[in-house]
């Protein structure tokens, strides 16, 4: 390819990067663009915590709790159905 038809595609290039550069260097000085308001002017954040989780050993708890009720297992259970065997009847 000549050189002269690359020159329109290098000034391109050259001319994004100089716009790129200048905005990058207006925004480290402190210049920020028209319709934005500086960051001293903005209202400071506040920190909401959520709120505390159950440990693992209060969710152990929990858990062996419930499956050594024995009671609550009777409750629960499903009722036992009995089936036919599927090696006996006609086949």
């Amino acid at each position: 390819m000549n050189p002269i038809t690359r020159l329109p595609r290098l000034l391109a290039v050259l001319a994004f990067l100089l716009l790129w550069a200048t905005a990058c260097t207006s925004r480290e000085a402190g210049n920020a663009p028209a319709g934005l308001e500086p960051a001293a002017a903005l209202p400071k954040a506040t920190a909401v915590l959520p709120e505390p989780t159950p440990t693992a050993e209060v969710i152990a708890d929990a858990c062996v709790t419930c499956h050594t009720d024995q009671e609550r297992l009777t409750q629960t259970a499903d009722p036992v159905v009995e089936t036919e065997d599927e090696s006996s009847g006609v086949g």
